[in-house]
């Protein structure tokens, strides 16, 4: 009986293992592509591109350490996931702006990019919030408490050199109408509502140009940015007057009364026909400005890349 009961338990064992040995039908396989850099993770084989994701991404950081060398760790690999679909990067991210191309997690050099949305962008656009979410990655080694949120995402925005028109308009009619967002609430979170995260977003940029080159002297923001990567140590004193809500309130008046001086001359406009022929005008502007600057970047990008 003994002998038949461990025969018995034997044939039990090797067909659990052999159930366990063949894959579940239907089951999720991931896909995973390394670089020089980046390690990236999709959740099937084939969807998306990851080669094309990867290369971008390699071209984005390779723009970023020449400007910044001694501000990388190239020993490190961020890690990015990439969501096929809106379903798939909500869930992950927990964000539910459609218009959010990618998330990154300062701290973790980890990002997840929304695909679907960015296929609706340009080569260049894609390449331009690579860089942003990388700037959040290389702030994010410091000490994330010090870095206040309206300065991670001004520096996001100025060291790839993104441009919005519609934000920097918002921005604009906000201050003539005195409806900016007061910078202390930008500290730590940004309005989930869209009028009012693209507001945020263009007082930010526009708030950390004015502290970096009026406030506290250097040449340009990226000026800025370097000595806050390179050294930390020294540019605490400015980030804790960036900490001191006084200090704070008194920069973003002074911030203010510069703007209200360059765009005194709007206020004497009063004819609407002229006001919508400035909008197109600008509009126009900052599309050829935009498209020289891309032009600029792309004529770094090999035949292959551009494609």
């Amino acid at each position: 009986m003994k002998t038949r009961a461990r025969a018995l338990l034997g044939l039990v064992m090797w067909g659990l293992l052999l159930l366990l040995s063949i894959p579940l039908a239907g089951a999720a396989q991931s896909a995973e592509t390394v670089s020089a850099h980046f390690i990236l993770t999709a959740p099937a084989p084939g969807v998306p591109d990851l080669d094309y994701w990867a290369n971008l991404c390699e071209q984005a950081l390779a723009r970023l350490s020449r400007q910044f060398p001694e501000s990388f760790d190239t020993d490190r690999k961020i890690r990015v996931f990439v969501s096929p679909d809106m379903a798939d990067f909500r869930s992950r991210s927990g964000l539910q702006v459609e218009s959010v191309m990618a998330v990154a997690y300062p701290g973790r050099d980890y990002i997840i990019l929304n695909t679907e949305t960015m296929a609706n962008a340009s080569a260049f656009e894609q390449y331009q919030t690579l860089g942003h979410e990388l700037v959040h990655l290389l702030l994010g080694r410091l000490d994330q408490e010090r870095v206040p949120q309206w300065l991670h995402e001004g520096l996001a925005q100025i060291i790839p050199q993104q441009s919005h028109p519609t934000r920097t308009l918002a921005l604009a009619w906000a201050q003539i109408l005195n409806r900016c967002i007061p910078m202390r609430r930008l500290n730590y979170r940004f309005p989930y509502d869209t009028s009012q995260a693209d507001l945020a977003y263009a007082q930010s940029a526009s708030f950390t140009q004015y502290v970096a080159t009026k406030v506290y002297s250097f040449p340009t923001t990226q000026d800025f940015f370097d000595a806050l990567l390179t050294r930390p140590n020294d540019m605490d004193a400015i980030l804790r007057d960036l900490d001191n809500p006084k200090k704070l309130d008194h920069f973003e008046a002074e911030w203010m009364r510069r703007s209200d001086k360059i765009l005194n001359w709007i206020l004497a406009i009063t004819s609407t026909s002229l006001i919508w022929g400035l909008t197109v005008l600008f509009f126009v502007f900052a599309y050829l400005h935009k498209r020289h600057k891309e032009k600029d970047v792309m004529e770094d990008w090999d035949p292959w890349e551009r494609n």
